[in-house]
């Protein structure tokens, strides 16, 4: 009997008849490769027939102690060629039937990338949309931020403002004080004046009453004749016509004197009237100035 035929035992219960001609197509052209399957069961053995003698007998040395799907197998030669009536699976139907397979599996590898694609494609929108909600975040930030920044320079104009309003209170006291300073010197002169005013009048008063007591103390000391005490009567009535005169003068020289004297002071105090309105109407213009710059700034906020 020509050695064509190699009994394959041990194999996988799954395997099949297409995996086992791929291990020994290497050696030659084969005929047929089959698995018994008696009831839809397998008998984990197979026959492979090579067309040549040699072939299989390379087959057969090289396969010995070879694993086939993680089994090792047993070759040797076929007794007795397999009977037609358990021959089920053919070559070319295992053939056709991988090669449906290998077309299933392209066409669910193509299933399961456009699934992968497609849900690569809603990861990365996903990421997107993240993505624009983080810039919608940052741009709120950067507003909230905005409005910090508008309202600590708010505080700082009003800290500004209330710092001025201070200066101003202080200013307006200081001119107060001052003012105060000016009446109080302005009643001490007075005072002063009047003081020396009375001072004059009494020492005038006491000049003259030393003069007429000489007189009296004179008359009584030396005795006159009637003639001369006519005269001398005559010369008295000028001589207190004389001090009467020197009296009115003397009252209305201080009576000018004090006249312009007031004068003076309300000239004075014309004229400080005068510039406390300048310095008034100078620091409502000033005012006015900084409100107008105020309503510039909101402008170009705006």
């Amino acid at each position: 009997m020509p050695r064509h035929t190699l009994f394959v035992g041990g194999l996988s219960p799954k395997t099949r008849a297409v995996a086992v001609a791929h291990e020994f197509e290497r050696f030659g052209k084969l005929v047929r490769c089959d698995i018994p399957t008696p009831g839809g069961r397998s008998k984990r053995f197979a026959f492979v027939e090579f067309i040549y003698e040699r072939d299989a007998e390379e087959a057969f040395r090289a396969m010995q102690g070879c694993h086939i799907e993680g089994h090792s197998v047993t070759i040797e030669w076929a007794n007795r060629e397999p009977a037609r009536g358990w021959r089920r699976d053919d070559i070319r139907r295992e053939r056709e039937r991988e090669r449906r397979d290998r077309r299933g599996s392209r066409d669910s590898r193509s299933q399961r990338r456009k699934t992968r694609e497609r849900e690569r494609d809603k990861d990365r929108d996903r990421e997107r949309e993240k993505d624009k909600e983080r810039d919608k975040d940052k741009e709120k930030d950067k507003d909230k931020d905005k409005d910090k920044e508008k309202d600590k320079e708010k505080d700082k104009e009003r800290d500004k403002d209330k710092e001025k309003d201070k200066d101003k209170e202080k200013d307006k006291e200081r001119e107060r004080d001052r003012d105060r300073d000016r009446e109080r010197d302005r009643d001490r002169d007075r005072d002063r004046d009047r003081d020396r005013d009375r001072d004059r009048d009494r020492d005038r008063d006491r000049d003259r009453d030393r003069d007429r007591t000489r007189d009296r103390s004179r008359d009584r000391k030396h005795p006159r004749s009637s003639s001369r005490d006519r005269h001398d009567g005559g010369n008295r009535d000028r001589t207190r016509e004389w001090d009467d005169r020197d009296r009115d003068r003397d009252r209305e020289r201080d009576n000018n004197e004090r006249h312009r004297d007031r004068e003076g002071h309300s000239h004075r105090d014309r004229d400080e009237e005068r510039e406390r309105e300048k310095e008034k109407e100078k620091e409502k213009e000033k005012e006015r100035e900084k409100e107008k710059e105020k309503e510039k700034q909101k402008e170009k906020e705006k």
